[in-house]
């Protein structure tokens, strides 16, 4: 009973993601008042309904027994005798997101999850890469993936942290399409994430407008996406991007510096894979255009 009843909250939640994905197409851009229609009926029958508020993980018995039993995102990085580095040392932090949390943006505070998603480097600093950057550009010693991440062969898995959760919540309230306080529902999502690895987010009290609950419903927005980019930090970083594709949210990440294009790409080009082996359904889509159009969901 109680697997289900998991089962129904993580189904409520991936729902309410869903609908959240199309709703700038429909309120924000404000061009297809038939979805918009559509949504307006979907979110007033999830209203009211409950949603994942612990995180939703999976662990079906992971273990440095033998490669088999890891921990998948733990068996990137390291060997099952977890002293042995696969890939770990190539992995190193963003310049970008560390001095973010470290507070050295405008309306941005030092963030105590920075100790969690990045490592010390061997000065004992956190000190990250830009992109674009080669060997002779970027600093010797960099930070790795911190230790809120890569833990050991047993660690869970998630399917969806309580903070993505909370955070889709105060969206779709922000948006009026569903019922409670929407910065309610925003710190719970902050209080989650610190949550998460162990951390007291008493004294983490962001600011600004775009950071912070303040400033415009525009504002808030970014706020809300802001906090979603840090939360799922080296957790989800896909949902990230796409989010960030919907809404232009957050603002200000820095392209790399051998960056081709003005503008991040707004849609994945198939793999080759897929033009191999079902080629005949595989829609036509340039480079130039996966930087000008996005999906169906947010043009």
């Amino acid at each position: 009973m109680e697997q289900c009843q998991i089962g129904l909250l993580v189904g409520n939640t991936i729902k309410l993601r869903l609908l959240l994905r199309q709703a700038t197409k429909a309120y924000t851009l404000g061009n297809d008042a038939e979805l918009a229609t559509y949504l307006d009926a979907q979110f007033a029958a999830l209203d009211g309904s409950n949603f994942i508020a612990v995180d939703a993980v999976i662990n079906p018995g992971y273990s440095d027994g033998q490669v088999a039993q890891q921990n998948p995102f733990y068996a990137l990085m390291f060997s099952n005798d977890e002293s042995t580095s696969v890939s770990y040392n190539f992995y190193r932090g963003s310049d970008y997101a560390i001095e973010f949390l470290k507070g050295n943006f405008p309306g941005a505070v030092p963030d105590a999850r920075l100790s969690a998603l990045y490592g010390l480097n061997d000065d004992d600093q956190y000190v990250g890469h830009t992109q674009g950057f080669d060997g002779t550009q970027s600093p010797e010693s960099l930070s790795p993936i911190g230790p809120g991440l890569v833990i050991n062969s047993a660690q869970d898995g998630y399917l969806m942290t309580a903070a993505e959760s909370f955070l889709l919540q105060a969206e779709a309230q922000l948006l009026s399409k569903l019922s409670g306080d929407a910065q309610t529902s925003f710190q719970a999502g902050i209080d989650a994430s610190f949550n998460l690895f162990g951390l007291d987010s008493s004294t983490y009290n962001p600011t600004a407008p775009t950071i912070g609950w303040a400033g415009t419903d525009a504002e808030k927005t970014e706020a809300i996406m802001r906090q979603k980019w840090v939360a799922l930090n080296g957790i989800n970083g896909l949902e990230s991007y796409i989010e960030f594709t919907r809404t232009g949210y957050p603002s200000g990440i820095p392209l790399a510096t051998t960056a081709q294009s003005s503008t991040r790409p707004k849609r994945l080009l198939y793999p080759s894979s897929e033009l191999i082996s079902n080629a005949s359904n595989v829609p036509p889509v340039s480079s130039a255009q996966a930087f000008a159009t996005g999906p169906f969901w947010a043009q």
